[in-house]
Formats: C-alpha cells, sequence, structure tokens
C-alpha cells in the first residue's frame, strides 16, 4: 500500500511540475527529510508505519508545529479551529477530490460531498491560489486517494488469505496484528480484522480475551450490525460470556444471535442438522430460564427496575431488566392480579422477592415504613399516636430550599410547586387511613421492647435513637418526620433513562406512539408525614420483665435482651459493627478518608458516589452509614461530653480538669466505657 500510493504521489508531483519546484521542493515540503520527518511525526502525532508524502507548514508558527501534512494513509491538519488542535482524514474515506471557491472539496464513492477544506492549508504561504493551481492540487489528492480506495480491497484480501494459511494460532495472532496496523483504528476494516483476532482467542479456549476483543469490535461504530458476520460474533460471544459464568450478558446476545445468526447452512449437531440461528434460538431460551430462575441473586441495581412483556423484542435496554409473562415467575412476590404484560414494576429496597408496580411504589413504602414505625412505638410502650401531613415543615423547606414537598417536581423542571406536593401528601394521608388509624391509643403494659420480623429499623437511626432515649431516658413524646424522598428507589434521572429507553422499544417493535403514557415517568412527587407520639411512663408499666416467669408470660427488658425474638436495641453503630458487611464496612472506611472539618468534601462525594455503585450499596443505606460516622449515634448528653473533653484536651488537660469531666460525666449517666468511645471519636 505504501509503494502504490508513494509512486502514484510522486508520478502526479512530476506530471505537474508546473505548481513550481519552489513549493514543492523548497524546504522540505514534498518527501521530507529524515531530520524534519522526525519534528513532523512528534507534532503531529503521525504513526510509524506511515510514509510522509506532504508537509505544509504554517510559516507564523516555528518548529514545524502548524500546518498540513500528507501521508500514504492519512490527511493530517493541526490548527487551532479543530477539537483537540487536530484533524484526521484518511484517504480511503474518500474517493476524488475537486476545488472551487478556495476549497478543496472531498467526494465519498457515491459522489457525495463529503468534507471541504480551505486550499491554504495545501499551500506555503507564497503559493498562488488560483483556479488553475487549486484544480492541480485537487487532482493530486484524487490520485492518491483513489490509489488508497482501490489498494484497501486488495490489501485485505492478502490478509484473509494469509489467515487461512496457517492453523498456528500464535502465527494467527501475529499476523492479524500486523494487519491491524496496516488498517487502523477508524478504518472499515479494522473490526472485521479484530473480530478474527478474538476468533483466534475463541478456538484457543480463551474466553476471557475473546470476550473482550468482541465487545470492543461490536463496539465499534464501523462494525456493520446489518451482515452474517455480526451473527457469527454474537454466537461466540454469547458462548464466551456464558462459559465465563456472565449470564445476563450471554442471554442478551444469545437473543441477538438467534436474529442475526444465519439461517440457511446447516451443520451437523448431536441434535441433527441445524442452522446457526436455530441453536442460538435454543441456546437462548436456556439461557432465558437460567437468567430468570436467578434472577432475584442479581445485585439491587441489576433488577431494581423490572418490565414484563409477552414476548421479549429486544434486551438492549440499560435502565430495566426485561423477563417474559410466560416464564416461571414463582419466586417473584407481585401484587394480586400481577404481573401485568407491559407494566414496569419496581424492586422493594428491603425485600428481595417483592415487586411493585412503578406507580404506586413510593407510596406503598411510604405506608411501609409509617406501619412498621408504628409497630415500633406501640412496642416501646406508646399510649398515644397521631399522624399527619407535616405542612409546616414543607412550607419552611420549600422556601429555603426549593424542595421537599411540591419542590421536589418544580426544582425538576416538571412544575407544580407546593399545591402539587400537598395533594400529593393529602392522598398519601388517605391511602394510610385506609390501613392505620391516624389516630391511635393504647394502653400499654409491657416493658418496651423491639418486634420481631422489621424491616427498615437497621436502617433508620432515628428509629434507633428513639427506641435508647425510651429505654434509658423514659422519654415521654417524640415526633418523626417520614419524607417520601426517602423512599425514592428510581430517581427523576433514573426515570428519564427509563423513559427513553421505553419510547425507543415502542418505536422498534412498531407500536402506537400514542399509547406511551408519559405520565408515568414524570418527576416523582414529594411530601413529609408527621407521626406525633406519647408514650407511658416506664413507671407506670405493670409487667416487667422477669427471667423467673414462665416462657408464656416472659417479658424482656430492653435491657437484659434476654428473649431471642425479641430484637435486641443496638446501644452503638461504629464503623467496627460485627452486622456491617463487608462492603459496608469498606464503604465507612472510605467516608473516614473524605471527611474534612466533620463533613464530607465536594470531591469526597465524588468518590464516594463511583465507591457506591462498585460495592453495589444503595443511595438510602449510604446515607445511613455516612451518618454512623458523622455522629455515631451521640445523644445530646454525649455530644456535651464530648464538647467538655474536647475543650479540656485544648486548654486544662490535668488532674483538675479530668476530675471535672469525671463529675460531668457521672451527672449525664454515661457509663467509663462509653466515655472512652466517646473520646476515641
Amino acid at each position: 500500500m505504501k509503494d502504490e500510493i508513494y509512486n502514484v504521489f510522486k508520478q502526479a508531483v512530476d506530471d505537474y511540475k508546473m505548481l513550481t519546484t519552489a513549493w514543492f521542493y523548497h524546504d522540505n515540503c514534498a518527501f521530507p527529510k529524515e531530520t524534519y520527518r522526525l519534528k513532523i511525526r512528534k507534532n503531529f502525532l503521525i504513526n510509524d508505519i506511515e510514509e510522509e508524502l506532504l508537509f505544509a507548514h504554517d510559516e507564523t508558527y516555528g518548529d514545524y508545529e502548524k500546518g498540513l501534512v500528507i501521508t500514504n494513509r492519512n490527511i493530517y491538519i493541526f490548527d487551532d479551529k479543530f477539537a483537540d488542535d487536530r484533524l484526521v482524514i484518511p484517504l480511503n474515506h474518500f474517493k476524488k477530490a475537486t476545488y472551487s471557491d478556495e476549497m478543496i472539496h472531498l467526494y465519498d464513492e457515491d459522489d457525495t460531498l463529503w468534507l471541504s477544506i480551505p486550499i491554504r492549508y495545501f499551500t506555503c504561504k507564497t503559493f498562488k491560489r488560483d483556479r488553475k493551481h487549486g484544480d492541480k492540487m485537487a487532482a493530486i489528492i484524487s490520485r492518491i486517494a483513489e490509489a488508497a480506495f482501490n489498494s484497501n480491497e486488495s490489501q485485505f484480501n492478502e490478509f484473509v488469505d494469509a489467515i487461512n494459511d496457517t492453523e498456528d494460532p500464535e502465527e494467527q495472532i501475529r499476523i492479524v496484528n500486523h494487519y491491524l496496523e496496516v488498517f487502523p483504528e477508524g478504518t472499515i476494516e479494522n473490526p472485521i480484522i479484530r473480530y478474527h483476532l478474538g476468533d483466534v482467542y475463541f478456538n484457543m479456549d480463551d474466553y476471557s480475551n475473546a470476550a473482550q476483543i468482541f465487545f470492543t469490535t461490536l463496539s465499534d461504530e464501523n462494525f456493520s450490525h446489518n451482515t452474517p458476520l455480526y451473527g457469527e460474533l454474537c454466537t461466540k460471544f454469547y458462548i464466551s460470556l456464558e462459559e465465563l459464568g456472565d449470564i445476563t450478558m450471554a442471554r442478551q446476545f444469545a437473543f441477538e444471535a438467534a436474529i442475526y445468526a444465519d439461517d440457511k447452512e446447516r451443520l451437523d449437531t448431536e441434535y441433527g442438522p441445524k442452522t446457526m440461528n436455530e441453536l442460538a434460538s435454543a441456546d437462548f431460551f436456556r439461557l432465558n430460564e437460567m437468567y430468570t430462575e436467578q434472577f432475584l441473586t442479581l445485585p439491587y441495581n441489576k433488577r431494581k427496575t423490572l418490565l414484563i412483556v409477552d414476548t421479549i423484542h429486544d434486551l438492549k435496554q440499560d435502565s430495566f431488566a426485561t423477563l417474559c409473562i410466560d416464564s416461571d415467575l414463582s419466586k417473584i412476590s407481585f401484587p394480586i392480579g400481577h404481573p401485568k404484560a407491559g407494566t414496569l414494576y419496581v424492586a422493594h429496597p428491603k425485600v428481595e422477592s417483592r415487586y411493585i408496580p412503578l406507580d404506586s411504589y413510593q407510596q406503598e413504602l411510604v405506608e411501609d415504613r409509617v406501619r412498621e414505625f408504628c409497630e415500633l412505638a406501640q412496642s416501646l410502650g406508646a399510649s398515644d399516636i397521631k399522624i399527619s401531613i407535616d405542612n409546616s415543615t414543607t412550607n419552611t423547606q420549600e422556601k429555603s430550599h426549593g424542595k421537599m414537598a411540591g419542590g421536589g417536581a418544580s426544582v425538576n423542571g416538571y412544575g407544580g410547586g407546593i399545591h402539587k406536593g400537598t395533594a400529593f401528601g393529602q392522598r398519601l394521608i388517605e391511602s394510610i387511613s385506609h390501613h392505620i388509624s391516624l389516630h391511635q391509643t393504647f394502653k400499654p403494659t409491657k416493658a418496651p421492647f423491639i418486634p420481631k420480623g422489621l424491616i427498615w429499623f437497621d436502617g433508620e437511626p432515628s428509629w434507633q435513637r428513639m427506641a435508647r432515649q425510651r429505654t434509658d431516658g423514659n422519654m415521654l413524646l417524640h415526633e418523626e418526620h417520614i419524607e417520601t424522598q426517602r423512599t425514592q428507589v428510581v430517581s427523576d434521572n433514573e426515570l428519564s433513562q427509563i423513559r427513553a429507553e421505553i419510547h425507543a422499544l415502542y418505536i422498534h417493535i412498531g407500536l402506537d406512539l400514542s399509547t406511551f403514557n408519559e405520565d408515568l415517568f414524570a418527576a416523582q412527587e414529594q411530601a413529609a408525614i408527621s407521626i406525633k407520639v406519647k408514650f407511658a411512663s416506664n413507671d407506670t408499666l405493670i409487667e416487667k420483665s422477669n427471667p423467673t416467669k414462665s416462657n408464656n408470660n416472659k417479658k424482656t427488658s430492653i435491657n437484659k435482651q434476654s428473649n431471642k425474638k425479641d430484637k435486641p436495641i443496638p446501644s452503638k453503630r461504629n464503623a467496627n459493627d460485627s452486622s456491617l458487611s463487608t462492603s459496608e464496612t469498606q464503604y465507612i472506611d472510605e467516608v473516614k478518608n473524605c471527611m474534612g472539618n466533620g463533613e464530607i468534601t465536594a470531591i469526597g462525594q465524588r468518590i464516594l458516589k463511583r465507591l457506591r455503585l462498585q460495592l453495589n450499596i444503595s443511595d438510602e443505606r449510604a446515607a445511613q452509614l455516612e451518618e454512623i460516622v458523622k455522629k455515631s449515634t451521640i445523644t445530646e448528653d454525649e455530644q456535651e461530653y464530648l464538647d467538655a473533653f474536647r475543650e479540656m484536651k485544648a486548654g486544662s488537660d490535668n488532674e483538675s480538669g479530668r476530675k471535672m469531666l469525671k463529675r460531668l460525666q457521672q451527672l449525664l449517666n454515661i457509663s467509663d466505657e462509653r466515655a472512652k468511645e466517646l473520646e476515641s471519636l
């Protein structure tokens, strides 16, 4: 390829010497010498396998920093006007050039104008830019472009012959790597040659390298999806993925292979003669069953949003998973009357198997939290519980931050304001009132305990503090605010992405867009529920925990924690809590590294966001873990002791100061063990 284009260019120059030798041969413009080539290569970032044919530099800049270079493969232009100051034009991307209005126009093989470049880039400053010289420059460019265009086919045929002439994998890899240099990235041939490299690794049972190369090839915009090779690649890709244990992606590309694989040539198999299409279809059904069977074991973010369909038409979506209604969905818990084809569902963040329709999930999760909080409050000795919409908190937050009830919608550009949020809150109250009385009264007799089977408690620091304050300090009044924003499992950004992919799916399978429900993907409204609790004094509770009683009457004190069916209240949550998972402990350690002056820094927020995705920790759980690090669930009395300790360390850290601190510790009823924990913060 190099010699042919080099000779064509040289002959063209000889034919048009009337362009003046002053331009072609002065200052190494044409066929620059080696000393100049090194400078050109460095400044223009030219590959070593290319041969410089022409250099027209901008004399405004010294040392060959700006201008144009033609090689046997590309035209390079360095100018501040281009992105990254560099424009690269492969010679085989156009077939002819013409000149008019001081512009060189490049045309593709269909005679369609592809690109226009000012003639000044192709000439030295003193070169005469008239029609005659412009036409001759265009003729030179046309001749080398045609040579490059025509030489590709013969070069590619040489590659095919070379790769088929040997069965030695190492030799095949060498051949492929050589031709990847001949056809660099950006050429049409490059992804096809790269596919053959993946094929070599596939035949060597090196599925890891094969899958990586196949994925890169599929991502190349120059690789056509409308060719038999695409079906062949998808087939080998899903086989590699299954060998590597990635059933999710194997299922996706088996589906693609079932559509695009060859459906004519029959292969001898253990099941008789089968086409590649038939084999891929059978594999897809098998992989689809495996995927459905293990669906609930996928990371939460991979199964958070689920679309149920009658027939699978496409599996390229990133924002939601897809299951067929005819599959065995018995392990997944849906509401009565569900699942329904064409319905989107959201996974419950606390109950693995439970899925709720997208249009009602937020309301149901809020109800779920309210019910559990009321159950907890009753078990802790509540005598009176009142539930209401927290209008005062809503209005304050709306004014100061532009969010909360109604604000969550308006700040995202969907309008609605405070009235929209209040209406949503009222609907919540109406819904909750159907399941829970908005005003409940009790006559508690049991000592405070935590009931069995709570699902939200471990992730609610304020509930845990309420439980400790209820027992340790005999708290009589408590007000809890439950915000719908904390149960927003699917963010507004995720809703937008789901909307876009559902819209594209409608178009792909030819559905009527007039049936597309836009309201389903509107920004989610926000509200806050206020729950006011009055507790009976612990002194009035008749039935106290007594380990000597019979099993039928056994009651467990919150401090004794002797009854296994009652869940103990943790006295402290910290980074060393054994109930934390390995991922949560790792996240807490990173939170500590990202803290500055008691808060997470801006850069720290970016680091933690990326880490959350890697560790599959939800935003809600991450907020709880960050709270653990920031506050360590310190009570007001403990904070007062910690402040006094720090003041003493900064000033009079002596025996007298220690005695005064000890006296404060006793007055605040803080144990020696807890005091040491606070001092270590």
